[in-house]
């Protein structure tokens, strides 16, 4: 490869004469996938070791100086199995609605990500957009309109790690808890708005819209 020279995976596409038939593209569209693949196990195996080490830190409840009081492990672990339930409820649903395999088998994966991010720009009305993206375009505001339900495996997941918080009833516990339910709070009102910023974009730019631009 020459010096300077960004790898093939990396490369951009002509969103106008995007073909998601095209062999380079189902190519690129297969090696995202894998990508994504050893990404999630290596965030799970991540996730379960993090997880031990912090268990070791705090120390095991019969170590506490006081017990948890009653209430709270009973609502910490209600709480727990009403999470995992409403996550199970999620991942079903997600599975068939078909979202997750419209989201794993979406052409737009093919892109790099600095121009899905140019994308997801234009969607929102930050960035100019061209007759000829117009197309592209909608396939991206649709598929930020369906991620709402990953909304509903957010808050299942903040759940969860609630009940976990209050079963151990540890201020280690306790701040990583209050740590993720902000985060995760901002997640969900971030994807809220670019679902609606996508919604907005259709009604403007759907196939039966005015295909004005920007």
């Amino acid at each position: 490869m020459a010096a300077g020279a960004e790898p093939f995976d990396a490369q951009p596409f002509d969103a106008g004469s995007f073909n998601p038939d095209d062999p380079a593209v189902r190519r690129r569209i297969r090696q995202r996938r894998r990508r994504r693949v050893w990404l999630a196990v290596a965030v799970v195996v991540l996730g379960a070791v993090g997880g031990f080490v912090f268990g070791l830190v705090s120390g095991p409840p019969h170590r506490q100086a006081t017990e948890p009081p009653q209430w709270a492990g009973t609502l910490g672990t209600s709480l727990l199995l009403l999470g995992l339930a409403f996550e199970a409820v999620g991942l079903v649903y997600g599975f068939r609605s078909g979202q997750i395999q419209r989201g794993w088998k979406s052409p737009v994966r093919a892109f790099p990500f600095r121009q899905r991010r140019r994308m997801v720009k234009q969607v929102r009305g930050k960035l100019p957009v061209a007759a000829e993206e117009l197309p592209l375009l909608r396939l991206v505001a649709e598929g930020l309109r369906g991620q709402r339900w990953l909304i509903f495996l957010i808050a299942a997941l903040m759940v969860i790690m609630v009940g976990s918080a209050l079963s151990r009833y540890s201020p280690g516990w306790f701040i990583l808890a209050a740590v993720y339910v902000v985060a995760m709070s901002a997640g969900i009102v971030s994807y809220l708005r670019v679902a609606r910023a996508a919604e907005r974009f259709l009604r403007e730019h759907g196939e039966n819209g005015t295909d004005s631009v920007a």
